[in-house]
């Protein structure tokens, strides 16, 4: 048509002339006939591919071809639409390089993110260096530990090549990590046994699995072993067929006594909480010879 005369140069008397190898730079006679084999051998309908026209002046420009075969008076023939994609693949490569861009900015923010806690983690600790206060100390190590684990997130991120979702079987094991380093000494011997899934979830909702997963452990090793100096702490993750993940942290210590409540303290507070208000879950309390609890959520985010 005219359109394609104008882009490619040449006049209709021209193109009659020539063959589709005189405007088709990245094929011989022998590739182009192989490209062209399984439309007219039968063994395929149609092709779609992506090419180079090389036109008059020499100058080259991009295109997406549809051929297809067809009969015509009784010779098999292959027609191809060809339409000009200069501008759409400039705009392509404009996205994606912004996009790069961007990616790269957001993973800058979360290092920074991460640093930045790490300061206030800092001061903290300097802080708790300078008061004689129990309560006051095991408060501040209590709130360093929360930064941590919110630290370690960003932490995650800044390593992950997905920004939106985050691997939950890394993040906890950092967190995991991290705790078993604080609780641990020579004189004890508390295994941990974990059984993770491996599970991508939204930011936000990590930061309150995080969160849960850190008071749960460490209330485990601060509470659970106080009489004796080996134990076992159990920690699963998975999803459920019926389109929810179970979160799961238990140990053979002393357990939990009849009277005491789920609620009462910071740390145990804060897991109700999380687990209702941000995770929109159920939070379950067995008791006897193996404290658990089970958290159990949707999901799928509907907002």
């Amino acid at each position: 048509n005219q359109g394609a005369r104008n882009n490619i140069g040449y006049s209709m008397d021209e193109l009659c002339e020539m063959t589709p190898l005189d405007i088709e730079p990245e094929y011989t006679e022998e590739t182009f006939k192989q490209m062209l084999r399984p439309l007219l051998s039968g063994t395929r309908n149609a092709i779609r591919l992506k090419m180079q026209h090389r036109r008059r002046d020499g100058s080259r420009y991009k295109t997406a071809a549809h051929l297809q075969p067809m009969r015509f008076q009784d010779v098999t023939v292959v027609v191809a639409i060809i339409l000009d994609i200069t501008e759409q693949e400039a705009a392509r490569e404009k996205l994606l390089a912004s996009v790069a861009e961007k990616e790269v900015l957001l993973k800058e923010i979360h290092h920074r993110v991460k640093n930045n806690m790490q300061i206030i983690q800092s001061l903290l600790n300097l802080q708790t260096g300078k008061t004689d206060n129990t309560l006051l100390k095991t408060a501040l190590q209590d709130a360093i530990q929360r930064i941590k684990s919110m630290a370690l997130i960003h932490e995650t991120l800044y390593q992950s090549d997905d920004l939106a979702l985050l691997d939950l079987d890394i993040y906890f094991q950092s967190i995991i990590t991290y705790l078993a380093t604080i609780y641990r000494t020579p004189d004890t011997r508390v295994e941990i046994r974990t059984d993770i899934q491996p599970l991508k979830l939204d930011i936000d909702r990590s930061i309150s699995c995080g969160l849960i997963l850190n008071e749960l452990v460490s209330n485990a090793f601060k509470y659970a072993f106080q009489h004796t100096d080996q134990g076992r702490i159990s920690i699963k993750f998975k999803a459920r067929q019926n389109g929810t993940a179970q979160l799961m942290v238990s140990d053979n210590g002393c357990g939990l006594p009849a009277e005491t409540k789920p609620e009462g303290s910071l740390g145990l507070d804060l897991v109700t909480m999380l687990a209702r208000d941000q995770l929109e879950g159920e939070l379950t309390v067995s008791r006897g010879a193996n404290l658990g609890f089970t958290i159990e959520f949707p999901l799928s985010n509907e907002d």
